[in-house]
């Protein structure tokens, strides 16, 4: 992966066509964050939510979380969350390519 975008705000079906355009655009990345925001009317969601219908609209961006402070998260919920997604799109399309979740460092 080279270049990708990240995705911050607006609805789940803004967030979903900005992450389907970046594809067609040619990103390599769509990444959302796990941050916690507070202070105005700011739209936030689920990072895993977003992750997963981010999935299920492209077919061959990696997908993340550009911040993800996993030690407010229960790890066991993270593994699966992650593990779920990169092995549940089978049954949605075959032709998807797995290992689409990008967590700790970057691969080559």
């Amino acid at each position: 992966m080279k270049f990708g975008v990240i995705i911050t705000g607006g609805s789940v079906h803004e967030q979903i066509d900005l992450a389907r355009t970046a594809e067609a655009a040619g990103w390599d990345g769509v990444f959302t964050w796990d941050g916690i925001h507070v202070g105005d009317s700011m739209e936030v969601h689920d990072p895993w939510v977003l992750m997963s219908a981010f999935a299920m609209a492209t077919q061959r961006v990696r997908i993340g979380a550009i911040i993800q402070p996993l030690a407010r998260r229960r790890p066991w919920k993270v593994a699966r969350a992650t593990w779920w997604i990169e092995s549940n799109w089978e049954s949605f399309d075959p032709a998807v390519a797995r290992r689409r979740i990008e967590a700790g460092p970057p691969r080559q």
